[in-house]
């Protein structure tokens, strides 16, 4: 039974007066036509079809696009819509498989893609098939297909593969072999110069170089929230004002990530993004311990090839932080669904800090989770080591964010507060810390030597211009200093 075939299909999209050209990125579509495949595999909104598109038109090779849909996740159906295709380079191709396709209820794909191959090396040198939204197959079957032309397509025939994830390819194997071009997020951001051309030359606006540089850095290159800022400024005249707030809470953004981003995973995986979004970076062991394991979701491979605005911070894709728009947008969707939770999601979070060693993050959550208990005794524990490092600055910013009630029960952490003061110049705050330490030594346990207090004395004389009065300190403090054990704090005076 003949298929009816949808035109649309296998048209690409017409030219646009706004769009920015590529040079760049030609010239990289250009060069790996060498090898067998391009992969073209970025989130939603980053332009792929278009950069595609735009190279077709101007490469002069003959061209089969297909643009796929959900339907096409059956084999023949496929099959029969790619024959159809390459029949717009040569009407010929195929036409005997396709007759089979369509009177078969089963097939051999394996005997029939053999025959098509076959057939496929009559076309002109070089052509180019495209499969756009391949990210919309999710059938075994039809990968199998793609797998088999990828193995076997002959020297004069190169495949372009564009979606928002990678497809099951061997494509670590390609790639050993220079068979495969891989043009993903960071080369489809658009650069400082195309975010100008895009906004001051196309689209009208006459924005500073200093708002283009603001909105390219928030932005990160993403091509769609560009085009949604471009719309939100439309008849505005608050442009800085504009550019400085504009963030994933933006409702065209909004829009755009619940009807392109969102809707289209599964609860579980909604739950995933939302909940992991007070993560400002993120591995798999991390999120699996703050969401409390996820039943049906592998989560290293997720982060490795989900696409979903996920960028990764090192060459081991260890490390991972999100796109900063959809961190907003996430971080925005979660205080509008589980606002109750998040306390307990930094309180998880900071508990796999402390684990692993990273302490500073730990404290950070612990802050975010409004668990001050945990977040004095996990200062009190870094604070000498911040010290020593000479990051005196981020002591006092520490301690700032504690209750000074729980502050008082840490005598020892005072006293370094108290010498963070000091190196920072904060002269006029030194004493009060000191005199607190002092007054509360009947309701802690005392600071282990009394020395301590007085060696900061001395060194606060000194600095405030009172010679005679640090001799006499340092040498009160010395003979304090003698009655205990050495520790640490040497390193502390020896610093100074």
């Amino acid at each position: 039974m003949k298929t009816d075939l949808l035109a649309s299909k296998f048209y690409f999209p017409p030219h646009r007066l706004d769009i920015v050209q590529r040079l760049q990125l030609i010239e990289d579509l250009n060069a790996g036509l060498r090898g067998k495949l391009t992969l073209v595999s970025a989130p939603a909104g980053f332009g792929k079809t278009t950069v595609v598109s735009e190279w077709i038109r101007g490469c002069g090779h003959p061209t089969a696009w297909l643009s796929l849909d959900k339907n096409d996740n059956d084999p023949s159906r496929f099959l029969i819509y790619l024959i159809a295709a390459l029949q717009r380079i040569d009407p010929e191709i195929g036409v005997d498989v396709q007759s089979v396709l369509e009177e078969s209820l089963s097939s051999h794909f394996e005997i029939l893609l053999t025959r098509l191959v076959s057939e496929i090396e009559r076309l002109p040198e070089k052509s180019i098939i495209v499969l756009d939204d391949y990210h919309l197959i999710d059938s075994k079957p039809v990968h199998n297909v793609i797998n088999f032309l990828v193995e076997y397509l002959p020297p004069n025939i190169h495949l372009v593969i564009s979606g928002r994830t990678d497809p099951p390819l061997p494509i670590s194997r390609l790639r050993v072999q220079g068979e495969v071009n891989e043009v993903r997020t960071p080369k489809l951001r658009f650069t400082k110069t195309e975010v100008a051309t895009y906004l001051n030359d196309r689209m009208g606006f006459d924005l500073s170089s200093d708002g283009i540089t603001a909105l390219e850095a928030r932005t990160e290159g993403w091509i769609a929230s560009l085009k949604l800022a471009a719309l939100s400024m439309q008849g505005r005249e608050d442009w800085p004002e504009f550019i400085a707030k504009f963030s994933g809470s933006n409702r065209y953004v909004i829009d755009y990530l619940v009807d392109e981003v969102l809707a289209r995973q599964p609860e579980e995986v909604q739950a995933f993004l939302r909940r992991t979004s007070i993560l400002e970076r993120f591995c798999a062991p991390l999120c699996e311990y703050v969401v409390d394991g996820s039943k049906d979701m592998d989560i290293s491979n997720f982060l490795d090839y989900s696409n979903l605005f996920v960028i990764p911070l090192d060459d081991h894709k260890e490390w991972y932080r999100y796109h900063h728009l959809f961190a907003d947008f996430l971080s925005q969707r979660l205080r509008e669904s589980e606002q109750e939770r998040i306390p307990e999601l930094h309180r998880r979070a900071s508990q796999w800090y402390e684990n692993a060693g990273l302490v500073d993050d730990a404290i950070q959550h612990a802050l975010n989770a409004g668990d001050m208990e945990s977040a004095t005794r996990l200062v009190d524990g870094i604070a000498i080591d911040l010290l020593v490092r000479a990051e005196s600055n981020k002591l006092l910013k520490f301690v700032e964010q504690l209750p000074t009630d729980l502050c008082q029960g840490y005598p020892t952490l005072c006293i370094w507060y108290a010498w963070a003061l000091l190196f920072m110049g904060k002269l006029e705050m030194v004493e009060p810390v000191l005199k607190l330490v002092e007054a509360n030594q009947k309701n802690v346990p005392a600071v282990p030597n009394p020395g301590y207090v007085t060696t900061v004395r001395a060194y606060l004389a000194t600095q405030q211009g009172d010679y005679l009065k640090s001799i006499k300190l340092t040498e009160l403090a010395l003979e304090e200093m003698s009655k205990g054990a050495p520790d640490r704090f040497t390193l502390v005076v020896q610093g100074a």
